[in-house]
């Protein structure tokens, strides 16, 4: 009965016709849609109709995903492209399909480049390219006027900076820095003739560090007179939930800068001295020191050190690490995390998928730490990557044992953060109470709310936080 209704509705959708083409054509072929671009050579985004009566905008000719949108009253014979997302006609500036005469001088508008654009009055960029910090929020323009920036004098630094006679923009926002004198040192820093500047969000910020007799050292560092500097950051949350960022100039006295050598971004030589960020990497030997890993470990003829710290007992010639990328090392006799002694080498000894768990013989670790009581013999993970494992006869979370989880019934949720079995939900380590186990999933509804539900209540990091509505 339905194949007969599905091909009765079919048949009749076919018959239906608009401007003399059938219905069903518009969803199957987008030639139907469109005629073919305006200018090809500069957007892939303004399209005719497919009878040039009218002109549509359809995001890289991506109608099926992104659609495409009608430009009401767009004079098609008048109408001309001016780069992928602005065009004109007789009567209108646009923006995409938006006309946006009534924000802009329509007699003197013009492109900067393929974002950028000004007039008599303003330069202009679209609101998606912005911070949000500086947009102005009861404007409808699809554009941003850039704050005190000249039109008749504005033009383009690289990606990031922009300038006219009297200002620099970064990201198009007015930075307080002197003009005639400004010098970018790195992404990260410029100067002027009076002072440093590091960069904090959408602004530079005036450090304590003359900028008169300062010189670029690399792309990383910078250098004066007896201080060589690089740009630090730090992130923290706070306890509503955002985030506070500390920026500062670290510095470094030396001697001889020409001393000066460096082995990757953590790790660099001064005066004969090794140093990790700015901790002294002691007993290193410059003239045979070498990078193992990115991620903190190297050595020299002697030793071998993981960032600042010497690995206890290490043998360089022997020591090699378990992934490539890894965390785990080991040479002929010991295994180590970081620069933490684990231990003799034991066989077996294995790495499961994701470099957080050890097995060391009849030992299991955990990112260094020690799955008292795991059975090495049999423990894997639940899946691949996952943060929970069994023994076969417990099932672990990290380095934690949960007890009364069922074998035979437990299901991964996430592979990091949840797990169920036919009676109970586990976030982390511990039991998600009134939990119900047979309907508890995740959830994208509201992230910020909650990150998963069942059928009677949303949760926020297995915390019970709203009751779904009846």
């Amino acid at each position: 009965m339905s194949a007969v209704f599905l091909a009765a509705l079919l048949a009749f959708s076919s018959s239906m016709r608009a401007d003399d083409r059938p219905w069903l054509s518009y969803l199957i072929n987008p030639s139907f849609w469109f005629a073919g671009p305006v200018d090809q050579t500069l957007s892939d985004s303004y399209y005719y109709s497919y009878n040039k009566q009218q002109i549509r905008f359809s995001p890289m000719g991506n109608w099926f995903e992104l659609g495409n949108t009608l430009i009401e009253h767009a004079d098609v014979a008048t109408f001309e492209v001016l780069s992928r997302d602005f065009a004109k006609d007789k009567n209108h500036i646009y923006y995409q399909a938006t006309p946006i005469t009534e924000f802009v001088d329509y007699q003197s508008f013009s492109l900067i480049n393929e974002m950028l654009t000004r007039d008599k009055n303003h330069v202009y960029v679209p609101k998606r390219f912005v911070s949000e910090s500086v947009l102005d929020t009861n404007s409808k323009s699809p554009l941003h006027i850039i704050t005190d920036a000249n039109p008749r004098s504005f033009t383009v630094i690289n990606d990031a900076w922009s300038q006219d006679e009297n200002h620099h923009f970064y990201y198009f926002i007015k930075q307080d820095i002197d003009f005639s004198s400004f010098e970018q040192l790195s992404e990260d820093i410029v100067k002027d003739q009076f002072w440093v500047f590091i960069k904090k969000g959408d602004h530079f910020i005036k450090t304590n560090v003359e900028g008169a007799n300062v010189s670029v050292l690399n792309e990383q560092f910078i250098y004066n007179h007896s201080h060589i500097f690089w740009y630090n950051a730090q992130y923290s949350k706070t306890n509503t939930g955002g985030s506070n960022t500390k920026v500062w100039l670290q510095a470094l006295p030396y001697q001889d800068i020409t001393s000066f050598k460096q082995f990757n971004e953590a790790f660099f030589a001064l005066d004969n001295r090794v140093f990790y960020d700015k901790n002294p990497v002691e007993a290193a030997k410059v003239n045979t020191f070498q990078i193992i890993n990115n991620l903190g470990f190297a050595k020299d003829a002697n030793h071998v050190f993981y960032q600042h710290k010497m690995l206890d007992k290490a043998d360089p010639h022997s020591f090699s690490l378990l992934l490539e990328h890894g965390h785990y090392g080991r040479d002929n006799l010991h295994i180590y995390f970081q620069d933490k002694l684990l231990g003799e080498k034991q066989a077996p000894l294995k790495i499961l998928s994701n470099d957080e768990y050890l097995i060391s013989g009849e030992k299991v670790f955990y990112q260094g730490r020690e799955v008292v009581g795991a059975k090495a013999a049999k423990f894997e993970l639940l899946t691949r990557f996952a943060s929970y494992a069994s023994d076969g006869e417990f099932i672990y979370f990290k380095d934690q044992k949960l007890d009364g989880v069922d074998l035979n019934s437990v299901v991964v949720i996430n592979r990091d953060l949840a797990i169920r079995d036919a009676n109970s939900v586990f976030w982390g380590s511990k039991r998600v109470e009134g939990a119900d186990s047979a309907t508890f999933t995740r959830s994208h509804r509201n992230y910020d709310k909650y990150d998963a539900e069942d059928k009677r209540f949303y949760y926020k990091n297995g915390i019970k936080v709203a009751l779904k509505a009846e």
